[in-house]
């Protein structure tokens, strides 16, 4: 289930009066207009676009806050200094330590992702194929591997038009851009050491 059929059953429940109204952010990798317009034509009630900028994102979730039915006050109060904090993040470490562990995960994730796509496509397995290069489309996006997130996308949709022909080249297109990506990632955490 993705977040627009959550947000349809929400909102039919919440008609049905099976629950009160609650507010739903869209947190999305994707910051075209049209992406906006359609979250909130579904129903949702803001949309922040990733990385997400968490004084933002509490902001966001403040304002809402205040209208919930049956809500403590000071709910959010965890939130805050996290959003106080990161304002002045004790920031190059921090940040340095952020980006080492984003790096690791997606090495590591991406590294499993394309071993099981080898493994699909050996097998002609076209919705394990399909399931697993939306895996990587989404990881990609989290860490906006645009170019990596469009290739897996492009893999995705011949696994679910069963045309597997160029399935070893869009692999190998992938991995070239995940190799681009994971390099130019490398560089930037090799600068910020010197900086700090």
């Amino acid at each position: 289930m993705d977040g627009y059929e959550a947000t349809r059953r929400i909102r039919a429940m919440h008609e049905n009066s099976q629950i009160a109204n609650i507010p739903i952010v869209a947190m999305t990798a994707h910051a075209q207009r049209e992406d906006r317009e359609r979250c909130l034509a579904m129903g949702m009630n803001h949309y922040v676009t990733k990385p997400i900028d968490l004084g933002e994102l509490v902001t966001v979730i403040e304002s809402y806050e205040k209208g919930l039915p049956n809500v403590k006050s000071g709910v959010m109060s965890f939130l805050r200094p996290a959003k106080e904090k990161n304002k002045k993040r004790d920031s190059e470490k921090s940040m340095e330590n952020d980006g080492k562990n984003i790096y690791t995960s997606v090495q590591n994730e991406s590294s499993i992702l394309l071993e099981e796509l080898e493994e699909a496509i050996s097998a002609q397995d076209h919705d394990r194929l399909e399931r697993t290069a939306e895996e990587l489309k989404l990881l990609a996006e989290k860490v906006g591997a645009v170019n990596v997130r469009d290739e897996a996308f492009l893999l995705k949709m011949a696994a679910r038009r069963k045309t597997l022909d160029r399935a070893h080249t869009q692999i190998s297109n992938v991995r070239e851009e995940l190799t681009r990506f994971m390099d130019e990632a490398t560089m930037i955490l090799e600068s910020g050491k010197k900086e700090s």
